[in-house]
């Protein structure tokens, strides 16, 4: 479906079906064969397993820590969520996402066009009392659609459910999984990646790098709105795709040198919004400081 999908190309990749490279026809076919085994391997059964799983895990006591009972799942258009195991009280951390993607028809073209429809949804959304978390506002819609949303509505809501907001690095991942850590564009001793990521940050972590969207929360996160810093990885390439391990420990150097610049960048937009490490749930010790699902 997405090897067809010419708008889902020229939006992934930047440029038209015709002009991709022999290396981009590579990604496309990695990304295509994930995003389908997302959906193929997705449903009630599945995820039944999945939490058996992580009950043995917890159970056996081998890690020093507590794998929360965790799920994203989709809010539908008429405002419901698209399985039950969540009503029922199954997971222990909720992410609510709207995926316009997944049925065009279903949510129509009118909610990726009409701010106000989205952000009735996307309340409906924060409202549900599972919902922990609500996720990639503003994805598979136009760039700068989300800076027209309702910002006071969304924050407010937030805040009266305790439900924290998402600053998704989905594109920012992909960018540096795909690119910058592509060594037959930038070479092992190459530096000049440094430029091309700063220079994309914005476009990558779109919600805290828009000034709109910046100035309308400022005021709810001095009041205690909570975010969550997500990379919305469901497979990971550094792990699918190794390396002999000359290169590995360079594109490692490299890896950890492009988070420096993500965290020097972010925290820049953090300051300007007064957010704190209180505000950040990422950086909670204890569950009990989030509102779970019970």
């Amino acid at each position: 479906m997405h090897e067809n999908d010419d708008e889902w190309i020229q939006r992934t990749f930047g440029k038209p079906r015709e002009e991709l490279t022999i290396i981009d026809i590579d990604r496309l076919h990695t990304i295509s064969r994930i995003l389908a085994e997302q959906v193929t391997n997705y449903g009630d059964e599945r995820l039944e397993d999945v939490l058996a799983r992580i009950e043995e895990i917890n159970a056996s006591g081998e890690l020093p820590m507590t794998i929360l009972k965790g799920v994203e799942v989709n809010l539908l258009p008429d405002g419901t969520l698209d399985t039950t195991m969540v009503d029922q009280g199954k997971f222990e951390l909720v992410n609510t996402s709207i995926h316009p993607g997944l049925d065009k028809e279903g949510y129509g073209e009118a909610l990726t066009t009409d701010p106000q429809k989205y952000t009735d949804l996307l309340l409906k959304g924060i409202e549900h009392p599972k919902t922990n978390i609500i996720a990639h506002i503003g994805f598979d819609c136009e760039k700068g659609f989300a800076d027209n949303l309702d910002w006071d509505k969304i924050a407010q809501a937030a805040l009266e459910n305790q439900v924290a907001i998402e600053i998704n690095l989905y594109d920012l991942t992909r960018e540096i999984y795909w690119n910058i850590l592509n060594f037959d564009r930038f070479p092992a001793n190459d530096t000049t990646y440094r430029k091309e990521l700063e220079g994309k940050l914005p476009d990558l972590i779109p919600l805290i790098s828009s000034p709109t969207i910046r100035t309308a929360l400022t005021p709810y996160i001095e009041k205690g709105l909570k975010i969550t810093i997500n990379t919305d990885q469901h497979a990971s390439p550094l792990v699918e795709r190794p390396l002999p391990k000359t290169q590995s420990e360079q594109r490692d150097f490299r890896y950890w040198r492009c988070m420096k610049m993500v965290e020097k960048y972010c925290n820049q937009m953090f300051n300007e919004m007064s957010v704190t490490k209180e505000n950040i749930i990422n950086t909670y010790e204890l569950i009990s400081k989030l509102k779970l699902s019970q």
